[in-house]
């Protein structure tokens, strides 16, 4: 890339004038798919964020760190933990089987890689319910369990915003009348 285009000249977005004026980091929150092109490039995100990921699912069992189907939690432009989910259907509920905190993160640290700020623990776990009851709605779950929690002393904190955010996630319902939410039929019998 030639020396004027971080300047900003052919490509402004590219400019550290234009990163300022778009207010930062991105906000909201998100759980990742583990096939999520944003974590392809596992050394980039070890460089740019400090997280090592990859998916345990052909991992055996008593060897996973993480667990099976692991989903990368993403709040306010940090990769602040993950979250081994699972569904059970039957009963409409969704287990997190495993929250992992970032040990910074968990302990109220700025992050050790990237450089636009840091996230709070009480965001970060707002930001983690909020994921959580998303994934919940699209799902169809009207309950949620939380499992094992690691570091352990984040448990209650853990489970309060959950809590806290049942009242505010969306209702399987309401999100099944958005325009684009689309429904799997139920089988015959």
């Amino acid at each position: 890339m030639p020396a004027t285009a971080a300047a900003g000249t052919p490509w402004p977005a590219t400019s550290r004038r234009s990163r300022r004026r778009a207010g930062g980091a991105s906000r909201g929150a998100t759980l990742l798919s583990p096939f999520d092109s944003f974590l392809w490039h596992r050394e980039r995100v070890v460089r740019l964020f400090g997280y090592d990921y990859r998916i345990e699912v052909y991992v055996p069992a008593g060897k996973r760190t993480f667990g099976y189907y692991t989903l990368p939690v993403f709040v306010d432009g940090q990769l602040v933990g993950r979250a081994d989910t699972k569904l059970h259907r039957a009963e409409r509920r969704l287990e997190l089987r495993h929250v992992h905190l970032e040990p910074w993160f968990a302990v109220g640290e700025a992050p050790r890689a990237v450089s636009w700020g840091a996230v709070t623990l009480e965001r970060g776990l707002a930001g983690l319910a909020e994921a959580a009851w998303s994934l919940a709605a699209f799902t169809g779950a009207e309950r949620m369990d939380v499992g094992r929690v690691t570091p352990g002393s984040a448990r209650a904190a853990v489970r309060k915003a959950i809590d806290a955010a049942a009242g505010a996630a969306p209702a399987p319902e309401r999100l099944a009348a958005e325009p684009g939410y689309a429904t799997r039929p139920t089988p015959p019998g």
